[in-house]
């Protein structure tokens, strides 16, 4: 077993923990956490789950029936019905679970950063701004969307357990690595060639590549080959499941990928996002904003003393490891069709990056004992981050409200909508603050409606931009036409439910 170093004893681990536990408090908006709910593809997933025979193993069954892309990342397919027999459809449990997985990445990351000799109070900060950084806020607020979030928990713990292999010898936690590998690879694989970046270890420039490190990746390597066949190749050819996501080999689609995710990660809409998020929750909830830009400050001031018995030199190689685990998170979102985004519900995917920017800025920040502005420098991006998220809480739980009003006017109509004919859902918004998604999709909608009334046979899209409406029909790119006589018009804004025509959907102005 790896030595304990410099801030993880108990004591300082468990003021790191509850430093960390009333961060994730913040991000979540404190009781404004009782207020969030489902969002968009949950509400098709726990409906797959739900009307399925009661039983969990019917369930994960009935889950890879209804929706067969999920032998991609079989490890859901366990997941989600385990967390519905645990939870039901109650939200609040489950954005609890969610606030214990990104806690739980909080807690890894400022472990991994003492492993590469951070003094524990920048820990403490890396920990937090990771928790909190605002271009991933799907990840905190997205129930069934833990998947990502956990996938990343996993490969810590199994970065983690990589270290200590690499320091002691011992097999152990070489095994509990690949375990912790396969974990993330089948929850989400967008980890997928992040192990590469283990070449990377703390005394790289002191002592060059570690054999350890060079046979345990080499390992690793051969774990995510496995993956990678069972993935491109098994599931499709083997079990007839079509590979559903474009595979693009494009040297325009790598460089456009890495510029936005640049411009998702620090660019001027997330700047002005983070600045309105902080002062939605500075006139919203006074007492959530001030914890949050004082926290940090708190934090940096309590574990300042245990900085004293740091003795290293400046992090270089775990600059140089952020760096790597940047570039090469998003190198599968560069081979597909995905591009990242700052704002709305799809910025799910620059969390593993922005992993890569903690540790790059704390790499650079660290030293034998900081001085200078870095520390309070860090100490004000993680206040401001806290506000912002605390902010982005409120967005997502008007967008529950919103999605809950929906359901309930559908509810009230329900007599006058002819079981047979699909209802097509006009909103004043489909998203809240072009962030988080009322209603967005045939899936969502539908899902939600049939969880509510109880009726598996309802059918419902949402109208949209996507959206072409011809004379006899509604035509939109990958989903079956609809004929004006097979459907219903709700207008939301209006609450009124009249039948579906040409004249009327055709002079509409386009959804927000």
């Amino acid at each position: 077993m790896a030595p304990r170093g410099p801030g993880e004893d108990a004591s300082t681990w468990a003021a790191v923990a509850a430093l960390l536990a009333a961060a994730g408090f913040v991000c979540y908006g404190g009781p404004n956490l009782l207020d969030l709910g489902f969002y968009h593809d949950d509400w098709n997933t726990l409906s797959h789950i739900h009307f399925a025979p009661d039983s969990l193993p019917l369930r994960m069954a009935a889950l890879a029936r209804a929706d067969a892309s999920q032998l991609f990342r079989p490890f859901d397919i366990i997941l989600w019905p385990t967390l519905y027999r645990l939870f039901g459809l109650d939200p609040v449990p489950w954005q609890a679970f969610l606030l214990c997985v990104n806690v739980g990445i909080g807690l890894a990351t400022a472990k991994l950063l003492l492993r590469f000799k951070v003094p524990v109070s920048l820990a403490l900060l890396g920990g937090i701004i990771i928790l909190s950084y605002p271009s991933k806020d799907a990840d905190l607020f997205w129930p069934l969307n833990v998947i990502n979030p956990l996938s990343l928990l996993f490969y810590l713990v199994g970065h983690l357990a990589f270290l200590s292999h690499v320091e002691s010898g011992n097999k152990r936690p070489l095994i509990a690595c690949v375990a912790a590998l396969l974990l993330s690879l089948t929850t989400y694989d967008q980890t997928a060639f992040l192990p590469l970046c283990w070449l990377i270890t703390p005394g790289l420039f002191e002592k060059g590549f570690s054999p350890r490190a060079k046979q345990g990746v080499s390992l690793c390597a051969a774990v995510i080959a496995v993956f990678l066949c069972y993935k491109l190749f098994v599931v499709p050819h083997c079990l007839g499941v079509p590979y559903s996501k474009a595979v693009v080999l494009s040297p325009w689609q790598i460089l456009k990928t890495y510029l936005a995710g640049l411009n998702a990660q620090f660019g001027p809409r997330l700047i002005l996002a983070v600045l309105a998020g902080a002062w939605r929750a500075a006139t919203a909830s006074p007492f959530i904003f001030t914890l949050g830009m004082a926290l940090p400050w708190l934090g940096l001031a309590a574990l300042k003393k245990k900085d004293s018995v740091q003795e290293s030199a400046p992090a270089d190689a775990l600059a140089l490891l952020g760096v790597a685990v940047f570039v090469v998170a998003y190198l599968p979102i560069a081979l597909s069709d995905y591009v990242p985004t700052p704002l709305n519900h799809q910025n799910r995917i620059n969390l593993a990056p922005a992993l890569g920017i903690v540790l790059a800025a704390l790499g650079c920040a660290a030293g034998k004992v900081p001085a200078g502005r870095g520390p309070a420098v860090l100490a004000a991006v993680a206040s401001i981050f806290l506000a912002a998220s605390a902010g982005f809480s409120r967005i997502w739980a008007e967008s529950y409200r919103l999605q809950c009003g929906v359901v309930a006017l559908v509810q009230r109509r329900l007599p006058a909508w002819p079981e047979d004919k699909l209802l097509l859902v006009l909103l004043p918004d489909r998203y809240v603050a072009d962030k988080a998604p009322v209603f967005d999709a045939y899936w969502d909608v539908t899902g939600a409606i049939r969880l509510a009334t109880g009726d598996t046979r309802r059918r419902a899209a949402v109208v949209s931009p996507r959206m072409r409406f011809e004379p006899d029909r509604i035509v939109e790119a990958g989903h079956p036409d609809i004929s004006y006589a097979d459907a219903v018009l709700l207008d939301v804004g209006k609450g009124t439910l009249s039948p579906a025509d040409f004249s009327g959907l055709a002079g509409l102005p386009p959804p927000r």
